[in-house]
C-alpha cells in the first residue's frame, strides 16, 4: 500500500511488479501501471488511474519450465553416459566371444549383443530428439522472457 500511496505524490509507474496479498491469504504477483492526473498547472494531483494484472500463474509456469529444462539437461547427460557405459562392455564381450570360437553359445551371445546395441541406438535417437526439444524450450523460454521483460 505504501507504493500505491506514492502515486498521490505524483509518482508514475510505467510498469512495476508488486506482491499483493489476496483475500485468501496467498501472495500474488501483480503487474501494475499507474498515472497521476494533475491540475492544469501540473502541481497538484487530482486523481490517479491505475490498473493491475495478476501474473502469478505466468510466473509459476515460467519457473516450472525452467526447472523442466534443468531436469532435461541432467537426463540428457545421464543418457549419454549410459549409452557409452553399455556399449563399451558389449564391445569387450563381443571380442572375447570371437576369440573363443564359433560355437552355438557364441552365436547366441552375439545375437543378444546385437539386440542390446539396437536398444542403445534407439536411446541415441531419443537423445538427439531430447537435445532438439531442449534447444526449442531454451529458444521459447528466451522469447517468453523477452516478451515479459518488454511488457513490464
Amino acid at each position: 500500500m505504501n507504493l500505491i500511496h506514492t502515486t498521490h505524490e505524483g509518482v508514475k509507474w510505467e510498469t512495476v511488479e508488486i506482491p499483493i496479498v489476496h483475500q485468501n491469504g496467498t501472495v500474488r504477483s501483480v503487474l501494475w501501471n499507474s498515472a497521476t492526473i494533475t491540475d492544469p498547472g501540473g502541481t497538484k494531483p487530482i486523481a490517479t488511474i491505475a490498473q493491475g494484472r495478476d501474473i502469478s500463474v505466468e510466473k509459476s509456469l515460467m519457473q516450472e519450465k525452467e526447472r523442466a529444462i534443468v531436469q532435461i539437461q541432467e537426463n540428457i547427460a545421464k543418457l549419454a553416459i549410459l549409452n557409452d557405459g553399455i556399449r563399451n562392455p558389449l564391445t569387450i564381450i563381443e571380442a572375447l566371444i570371437e576369440m573363443e570360437g564359433g560355437d552355438q553359445l557364441s552365436a547366441s551371445v552375439k545375437t543378444q549383443i546385437i539386440r542390446i546395441d539396437e536398444m542403445v541406438t534407439t536411446l541415441d535417437r531419443e537423445w538427439v530428439k531430447s537435445v532438439k526439444i531442449l534447444d526449442y524450450l531454451r529458444r521459447h523460454n528466451e522469447i517468453c522472457s523477452h516478451f515479459i521483460r518488454n511488457e513490464r
